[in-house]
């Protein structure tokens, strides 16, 4: 039962008529006899008696009497298949007359759609591209996406494995088959583990490990589980099994790196190197950290958030960071099916909606053409400042929340557990038809990130000084309600959510986020990314070419 506020089971969708078969016309046979039957009853049934005894006669008269018997057997047997066809062929229909109106309509829409099932199926089919075929208004349309797609693909390397005189490449192999078998399968050959303590709220905390997976792969470290923050920001016990789903994400990152549950026997005691990573770090940071791990065996950061730089990073890594964030990092299995289930009431059928992240929305709403009958979910709680919930309310009455759209019984495992309630709103959120922010904090990051990775859905990000500026013109009358409707929307036609490269900078405190955006790394033109590839195959066919050259070169003086 869904608290008030829930909306309704969508309508049902029109049914497709099926055209109906009619009756065969009757033969001229059939007609011709029942003309004689008529005739006969007008007094030419003498004449027709008469032919008949003598048919009859002349039957009787020839032949063995056995011969006369099996030949009127035959006969009747033959009358009776041909009386079955007959009736078999009418049957359908004739059946129909002997029943109630409603049976009859039935039974002919059975029998019509054996013969017109073509014809169904291909009406609704057309049926269905029509609807498909339906504008979607501009407002709830995606931007262009200029021909980016998601690139995250793994460097076609195979694994190297050890030469024959490799004596201690070969001793790790040994031990590590042994000890744990992934190793030995994902050809991920490490040196020590990394146990990382992800800081922060959910989204905070969920870049982090992100970044976490591609420290492990500079420093070749086995993964340890992340462990989540209890304190510091909302108290939440979850641990990283109550939120993400364990073993898709062991899954997806098995041929990236190792990851385990716990740290193995002989190293649960070892006191780790302990150590909190400077903060947009570049590769050659962490890779330095592969000779202390080696000795110490066990290294453990303390925070995980911004401690991997925005830019300057390889490219495998930096995709990398992007299957983990965008295809590992899926939320549990209840998590996902309250978040779908809430997603299906929004939509309510196929009705788009708005996923509200901001401080002062209802002005904009309206001057960017959303009319007030949209569906609005409030992302990460009650909107701040003043009367600004109750401003919105009054334009746009139909607003909703996690709150009201899930009864308390579903609610009832997310209670107290802030994370998981960030997610249901992150799964929203991810699949609204538009997100809106204007707080840029680690929701907005990550959520803006995530649907440009997704294929660019809608996000607008509001400018806030232009959109105040505006609304002062409009107060003091110096442009009417038309023309601040025109200003905002040409304000606002580039800040949609469509392609454009990751903003850069000296500081990386100013620089914009990766996960924010992810274009250059994890997003690339499909022609300019064709061509790369290319290239990048050529060249290393030609370093192959060389090193083989090399190769004989050297057998050559030997």
């Amino acid at each position: 039962m869904i608290t008030a506020g829930a909306i309704p089971a969508a309508a049902t969708s029109p049914s497709v008529s099926v055209p109906t078969r009619r009756r065969p016309a009757e033969s001229s046979s059939d007609v011709e006899s029942s003309a004689d039957e008529h005739d006969d009853d007008e007094g030419g049934a003498a004449l027709e008696h008469k032919k008949r005894r003598r048919s009859g006669r002349s039957l009787m008269a020839g032949g063995n009497w056995k011969e006369r018997a099996m030949r009127i057997l035959a006969a009747a047997l033959l009358a009776a298949w041909l009386a079955s066809l007959l009736f078999l062929g009418t049957a359908r229909i004739g059946v129909a007359v002997a029943v109630p109106r409603k049976t009859k309509e039935v039974v002919t829409q059975i029998n019509a759609r054996e013969e017109s099932m073509n014809w169904a199926v291909e009406t609704a089919a057309t049926l269905k591209r029509r609807r498909l075929r339906r504008p979607i208004p501009e407002i709830w349309r995606k931007p262009n996406n200029n021909g980016f797609e998601r690139c995250i693909e793994r460097p076609k390397t195979k694994c190297r494995m050890c030469s024959s005189s490799n004596f201690i490449c070969l001793s790790i192999h040994a031990i590590l088959l042994i000890e744990h078998p992934p190793f030995a399968v994902t050809c991920n050959v490490t040196v020590g583990y990394l146990v990382v303590h992800a800081n922060g709220g959910l989204n905070q905390m969920r870049m982090g490990i992100s970044d976490m997976v591609a420290v492990a792969k500079l420093m070749n470290a086995a993964l340890v589980l992340p462990l989540l923050d209890h304190k510091s920001f909302w108290t939440d016990p979850s641990e990283f099994k109550d939120i993400f789903d364990v073993q898709h994400f062991k899954k997806v990152l098995k041929n990236d790196i190792v990851i385990v549950d716990s740290l193995p026997r002989q190293y649960a005691r070892t006191k780790p190197l302990q150590r909190a990573p400077i903060s947009w770090s570049k590769a050659s940071y962490f890779k330095s950290f592969s000779l202390v791990l080696s000795k110490r065996k066990v290294v453990e950061f303390t925070h995980t958030d911004t401690r991997l730089a925005n830019n300057g990073l390889p490219p495998s890594i930096q995709r990398l960071r992007c299957r983990t964030n965008y295809e590992a990092l899926r939320y549990t299995q209840e998590i996902e099916g309250l978040g779908e289930k809430i997603v299906d009431r929004l939509r309510n059928g196929s009705n788009p909606y708005i996923a509200l992240h901001l401080r002062e929305a209802a002005i904009f709403l309206k001057a960017m053409g959303y009319p007030s009958t949209a569906s609005i979910y409030i992302v990460a709680g009650e909107i701040h400042g003043g009367n600004s919930m109750n401003a919105l309310k009054k334009e746009y009455p139909n607003i909703y929340t996690h709150r009201n759209l899930a009864s308390k019984e579903e609610l009832n495992p997310f209670n107290k557990h802030q994370n998981r309630l960030a997610a249901l709103d992150y799964i929203v959120a991810l699949d609204s038809d538009v997100f809106v922010y204007t707080y840029d904090g680690n929701m907005a990051k990550a959520v803006q990130g995530h649907r440009r990775y997704e294929g660019f859905k809608k996000t607008i990000n509001p400018d806030r000084p232009r959109l105040v500026e505006l609304i002062d013109q409009l107060d003091q009358g110096v442009v009417n309600w038309k023309e601040f409707e025109e200003k905002v929307k040409k304000a606002h036609a580039k800040r949609v959510g469509g392609p454009y490269e990751r903003m850069t900078d000296v500081n990386p405190r100013q620089e914009e986020n990766f996960y924010a955006n992810p274009l250059p790394g994890c997003l690339c033109n499909n022609e300019v990314h064709a061509t790369s590839r290319v290239q990048e195959t050529k060249l290393r066919s030609l370093n192959n070419h060389g090193e083989k050259e090399a190769k004989a070169s050297k057998d050559e003086e030997a």
